[in-house]
């Protein structure tokens, strides 16, 4: 038996290790670690194993003082030196270009959520097999003094050529355990691992009790045979702001990848990520700092999905979740601002309507009320969304997508800026001065095509396009509010007018800031309301 210590400030480790506040991101680690560990045996050449590739998360339990996480791969084994010592933020993967791992700090992320891990591991051909076990109170001890854990080994048969690891966490905090969910896990595991689950002999399994899952690589064929995909071998970054020059950089070497797909008849709800070494990092619509000019008709659209990868180029953050502030992050989101409208043109190219022209009377009246409403209401409620705010000059300036504020002009650099969109390229309409300044929203009925649907199939009553809410004619709801005439004409009726006021809300709700719970619905109701008064002159009316 050895003893083993780790080299760091002792209470700065169970510090850090609550940055890691989400239990599947936890999990996400150690099932990280196991693909690491197997990087050896990956053929880049043939994207494949050269032997199959197992990782497994069990959950069980035996009463409540028993419940453990477990989790084993048949993969390399854990680099284990006997004599040596655990130095955080020195990890021996770090200069590795081909494992994730960089810090050491994931192995001790189990501290957020449980007090104690246990390893067992073998290397390859190796004849002993190393035994571990970390608790959270070898900790407890002042900083002159090292944490020590005992290390044991273990001899192993002659004939035993396996390699594996196996990972147990045990002794949860209060609520912990039960928040792991295997569906939920395995939905996480195939976001973040999209990439690595698109190898050949590889996977990665779930189970509990009698129930077991697998976890499947994302299909993008399944929204589109179209896709917007790009090399980027040159980065571009500003040189002079006042001669206007640039200065280029060449990445070659690791070329940033960037891979979209566009539903036109489906909200996805998966919004395109950043993606390191096969690895989700953050969607790109939350990256604060990318100051993206297209952030909601791009990198929010719920009819959007995909990556952008940064291998080679950007480094996460130790919990990552973010990137590192470095002269070529500042760089790539300068070149992806040019890239911008090409993505745009091909997202829009993808998603078009074709509107009908035969509502433009009653639209024009709905524009007005709502534009009347958002006046009244725009001192009370707070920022909402993002509008189609872009500058008809040069475009040289460093303008955002605007805010959407009900009655604000402000962008979200905080610069006042002039809506002056003299028609809309989604639907070709034309917007109201008035209406451009005080909330860039409008309605547009489609009476053309069947609704858009959700990933379940579902049909949408309306949707929220760049700046344009659209409600579907044609959903079996809305023509049951609007019932036919003997004459065959379609009516307002109240609860006609009470439909549109709700979709409207909803989708003005849906973006505005998190509201308690206590209050949220009485402000929706409230809202309905105010503008359903707002639409009153409507009832009677024939289209």
């Amino acid at each position: 038996m050895n003893k083993q210590t780790i080299k760091y400030d002792n209470l700065t480790i169970v510090q850090q290790a609550q940055n890691y506040t989400d239990v599947y991101r936890i999990l996400a680690e150690y099932i990280d670690n196991s693909i690491d560990s197997a990087e050896e045996l990956y053929d880049k050449a043939t994207e494949s194993y050269s032997r199959d590739i197992e990782i497994t998360v069990t959950k069980s339990a035996n009463g409540k003082k028993n419940r453990t996480i477990t989790i084993t791969d048949n993969a390399c084994g854990m680099r284990i030196s006997p004599n040596g010592e655990y130095t955080i933020f020195k990890s021996d993967k770090k200069e590795d270009p081909c494992t994730n791992g960089m810090y050491g700090m994931g192995m001790f992320s189990f501290l957020s959520i449980c007090e104690k891990m246990s390893v067992e591991t073998k290397k390859q051909n190796s004849l002993i097999s190393f035994e571990f076990e970390i608790n959270k109170k070898i900790f407890e001890i002042p900083n002159d003094k090292s944490p020590e854990y005992n290390l044991h080994e273990k001899s192993v048969a002659l004939t035993d050529k396996s390699s594996w690891t196996k990972i147990t966490l045990s002794d949860f905090q209060s609520g912990k355990y039960e928040e792991i969910d295997l569906n939920n896990l395995k939905s996480e595991i195939e976001t973040h691992f999209e990439l690595i689950l698109k190898r050949k002999n590889i996977k990665i399994i779930f189970q509990e009790n009698n129930k077991t899952l697998r976890a499947d690589h994302y299909d993008y064929s399944k929204i589109s045979v179209n896709s917007f995909t790009k090399d980027i071998s040159t980065l571009y970054k500003i040189n002079s702001k006042k001669q206007k020059t640039e200065t280029s950089i060449d990445i070659s070497k690791s070329p940033c990848k960037i891979y979209l797909v566009v539903s036109s008849n489906m909200e996805i709800n998966r919004n395109p990520v950043f993606i390191n070494k096969g690895r989700r990092i953050i969607e790109i619509s939350k990256v604060d700092q990318f100051r993206s000019n297209q952030r909601s008709s791009i990198w929010s659209n719920p009819n959007v999905t995909g990556y952008i990868s940064v291998t080679g180029i950007l480094e996460p953050t130790p919990t990552r979740k973010d990137f590192r502030s470095t002269h070529l992050l500042k760089a790539l989101f300068y070149t992806l601002n040019k890239l911008e409208p090409e993505i745009k043109d091909f997202v829009e190219n993808e998603t078009k309507i074709n509107f009908s022209n035969k509502l433009n009377e009653i639209e024009e009246e709905i524009n007005t009320a709502l534009n009347n409403y958002l006046q009244k209401t725009q001192r009370n409620i707070p920022k909402y969304q993002e509008s189609l705010v872009q500058s008809t000059s040069s475009g040289t300036s460093e303008q955002t997508e605007g805010i959407k504020t009900k009655g604000s002009s402000k962008n979200v650099s905080g610069k006042n800026t002039t809506q002056n969109h003299k028609r809309d390229k989604t639907s070709n309409i034309e917007i109201p001065e008035s209406e451009q300044i005080q909330s860039g929203i409008k309605i547009k009925f489609d009476t053309k095509n069947n609704p858009q649907v959700d990933v379940a199939g579902t049909p949408l009553r309306s949707i929220f396009r760049n700046s344009i809410i659209i409600i579907y004619k044609n959903h079996p709801d809305f023509l049951n509010k609007m019932p036919k005439s003997m004459n065959g004409n379609y009516k307002f009726e109240e609860k006609t007018i009470l439909y549109i006021s709700m979709e409207i809300v909803t989708h003005l709700k849906s973006e505005q800031e998190a509201e308690t719970s206590e209050d949220k619905y009485v402000k929706f109701v409230t809202a309905v309301y105010d503008l359903e008064g707002y639409l009153c002159n409507l009832k009677g009316k024939k289209i």
